[in-house]
């Protein structure tokens, strides 16, 4: 355990025993002044008597028979939801992300190259001409957009 914490704690138990012995001294000094109570005969009978009209009240009451429940409200049942098929599109990188390596990558070395000599031209390129293979038209879902601002979208065809 921390040390704040035993010192917050202790701090917490100084402050309850100084409470409570203050409130034990009130007690204690309001203790010999405290006058007994005096009741008449009347007072006692007239006390007795509503604790036993209490009591048979109480009795009657678990004597009584349970009150019947109030019947439940009815309802017509609800209709179909007018919501129609839902499609969600999600756009996928471009490349797949690469996982982290488990074991930690060796560090590349350098491999000295000889640069050519000013006197020999680096090789041209030779020029060839590669088309991209063309790519298949977009298929996008057919939206609707109703009254009540519900848009309805429904898949294209051939996915």
């Amino acid at each position: 355990m921390p040390v704040h914490h035993r010192i917050l704690i202790m701090a917490l138990l100084l402050v309850v025993g100084v409470t409570g012995t203050f409130a034990l001294a009130d007690s204690v000094r309001l203790g010999p002044d405290a006058k007994p109570v005096t009741l008449t005969p009347q007072e006692i009978t007239a006390r007795s008597a509503a604790v036993r009209a209490s009591e048979r009240s109480i009795r009657a009451a678990l004597g009584a028979p349970v009150p019947a429940l109030p019947q439940a409200p009815r309802f017509s049942p609800l209709g179909e939801p007018r919501l129609g098929p839902l499609v969600v599109f999600r756009v996928l990188p471009a490349s797949p992300a690469r996982k982290a390596p488990s074991k930690p990558a060796r560090p590349r070395v350098k491999k000295k190259t000889t640069k050519p000599t000013p006197a020999t031209p680096p090789p041209a390129p030779t020029p060839t001409t590669t088309t991209p293979p063309p790519t298949p038209p977009v298929k996008r879902p057919k939206c609707e957009v109703h009254d009540d601002g519900l848009v309805e979208c429904q898949a294209p065809e051939g996915r």
